[in-house]
């Protein structure tokens, strides 16, 4: 699925990225006792969770989102650990 595969492969931040995380005050690294299944039992109670399934919202494009539980879980765990490894200094 194009969604998916866009939004779930991992690019890391452009200092742009950052800086702008950082004007509004969000964290750029995740906390570092976090592990993925961490992340995931936080994610499962979201309010976008519907009937047990995660939901994400996914890029679609520029300026469109969808919200959607038809993702590949396995490239989403994989994307979670890369993304809890990587630190921006």
């Amino acid at each position: 699925q194009k969604v998916t595969e866009a939004s779930l492969k991992p690019n890391g931040k452009t200092p742009e990225e950052v800086r702008r995380f950082e004007m509004a005050g969000l964290p750029i690294n995740p906390p570092a006792n976090m592990q993925v299944d961490d992340f995931i039992e936080l994610m499962s109670v979201d309010k976008k969770v519907l009937d047990g399934n995660i939901r994400l919202v996914l890029i679609e494009k520029l300026g469109k989102a969808v919200v959607t539980s038809r993702f590949d879980f396995e490239l989403f765990r994989q994307t979670l650990s890369i993304g809890s490894s990587c630190k921006v200094a």
